[in-house]
């Protein structure tokens, strides 16, 4: 394995996706966060905020799993994630696959 190349696709999908370790949490934890006013609390957004089809003023707002046109937001510790479902998008990650499984591809076989 060509580790250079596994650490370059790292960094672009981290630049590429800055929050996703958070967003991945937010999302994969949607239904715990739900479940009692306490963890909605916590992971509620809070104050003023306008964005992703919504606007509050002064408000204490629990988001979970909300799709405005092509962008995908939830909340997480008390901050708005959200990414974009975009053929954009997708042509990332691709790209970020494919560089990941090239350098397993430059890894010697068993048989060489």
């Amino acid at each position: 394995m060509d580790r250079d190349i596994v650490r370059a696709a790292s960094k672009a999908f981290t630049a590429k996706f800055p929050s996703y370790d958070k967003l991945r949490h937010g999302v994969a934890h949607a239904g715990e966060f739900k479940k009692t006013p306490e963890k909605q609390k916590q992971h509620a957004i809070k104050g003023d905020y306008e964005g992703h089809g919504m606007k509050f003023t002064g408000a204490e707002v629990f988001v979970s799993d909300h799709l405005n046109n092509s962008t995908f937001a939830t909340g997480f510790q008390g901050n708005m994630l959200s990414y974009d479902v975009t053929q954009e998008t997708l042509d990332n990650l691709r790209g970020i696959r494919d560089k990941f499984f090239g350098a397993l591809q430059e890894a010697p076989s068993d048989s060489d």
